[in-house]
């Protein structure tokens, strides 16, 4: 998924106090202090309006969609895949082989037909 999303031209951040290597912008802070959303989403140069957070935790992705932030519960695999294609139609069709479309200030990153106009998403 998580390639499948940056191949799609989607920007990733990931809030957690484990680094990975293949996520643009990695916080070590706590969730779900509102502090730890709002820092990730402004060093990804967007607005919470237009991000998404997928957490196990649903204190944490309620405190995320406090903040304006697109939620989803982690339970499983397929579940997150259903929900993410949910948000983003294009996640389903094939990558292409350099993301063409523009980044728009936001985590997500790119507007999405799925998510009300004014959201996009990421991860």
């Amino acid at each position: 998924m998580v390639e499948n999303l940056r191949d799609h031209g989607y920007r990733l951040g990931l809030l957690s106090v484990h680094a990975k290597e293949w996520i643009e912008h990695c916080e070590p802070v706590s969730k779900p202090k509102p502090e730890a959303f709002l820092h990730i989403v402004d060093r990804m140069g967007a607005s919470p309006e237009t991000c998404s957070f997928t957490d196990d935790s649903k204190v944490n992705v309620d405190a995320a969609t406090a903040l304006g932030l697109t939620g989803i519960v982690f339970t499983d695999a397929s579940a997150l895949d259903v929900q993410i294609g949910k948000l983003l139609p294009d996640y389903r069709q094939p990558a292409r082989s350099k993301p063409v479309r523009p980044f728009v200030p936001r985590l997500g990153m790119r507007e999405s037909p799925g998510l009300p106009k004014s959201r996009t998403a990421g991860l």
